[in-house]
C-alpha cells in the first residue's frame, strides 16, 4: 500500500527534528534523490499550487530537477491532473511511503485544498496528515533570535500575526480533516 506522511508545522516548530527521524526509518522514503540530505522542505503541494496558476519555474526546478525526474514531464503550465500524475509518478519512484513537510503548508489555502483533491481522488493511496505546533511565544522568540539579523521581518508584531494566521488556517483544516494536533 502507497502511504503519504505529511506534516503541517510553522517555522521554528521542531519539524526539522521530526524530518530527521522518519528520514532514519528503513521504509520512509523523503522528496529528494539524496536520501540523507540534512534538512529539505520539498513544498511539492504548495509548489504545484503555483505551477497550476502558470507559476512552474520553481515547480520545475525545485521539485521536478531535484527529484532527478523524466525531463519530457515539464510543461509551461500544468493542470490538476498533470500534477496528480507527477505525485503518483514519484510515489512509483519513491515510494511505498513518503514523508513531506513544509511551513508553506499552513501559509497557503492552495496547496491544502489541491492535496485534499488529490486525497479524494485517490482513495486507494493512505495520507496521513498530523500538525506539530509550538508554543507561539517559544517559536516566535526562536525566529527572532536565529534571523533577526538578515530578514526583512523587524517587528516581533509580524512575526506574531504570521503565526497566529497560520494557526487560524490550521483550525480550519482540522474541520475538513482528521488531523491529529501535537502541541508543545
Amino acid at each position: 500500500m502507497k502511504k503519504v506522511i505529511i506534516m503541517l508545522s510553522a517555522k521554528r516548530c521542531g519539524s526539522t527534528a521530526i524530518f530527521n527521524l522518519f528520514q532514519k526509518h528503513s521504509s520512509v522514503r523523503i522528496l529528494h534523490k539524496d536520501q540523507k540530505i540534512i534538512n529539505w522542505e520539498p513544498q511539492f503541494w504548495f509548489f504545484a499550487s503555483k505551477a497550476i496558476s502558470g507559476e512552474i519555474k520553481d515547480f520545475n526546478e525545485r521539485v521536478l530537477d531535484i527529484l532527478n525526474l523524466e525531463k519530457n514531464i515539464k510543461r509551461d503550465k500544468y493542470s490538476e491532473e498533470e500534477i496528480f500524475d507527477i505525485f503518483n509518478l514519484i510515489l512509483e519512484k519513491y515510494g511505498p511511503t513518503i514523508f513531506d513537510k513544509s511551513p508553506q503548508y499552513l501559509g497557503s489555502k492552495e496547496s491544502i485544498n489541491l492535496l485534499i483533491r488529490y486525497k479524494k481522488k485517490h482513495p486507494e493511496i493512505k495520507i496521513k496528515i498530523f500538525a506539530f505546533i509550538r508554543n507561539p511565544l517559544d517559536a516566535i522568540t526562536s525566529q527572532h533570535e536565529l534571523w533577526r539579523h538578515y530578514t526583512r521581518e523587524n517587528s516581533l508584531v509580524e512575526r506574531e500575526q504570521d503565526w497566529l494566521n497560520k494557526y487560524k488556517h490550521l483550525e480550519e483544516i482540522k474541520k475538513d480533516l482528521d488531523i491529529k494536533l501535537y502541541k508543545y
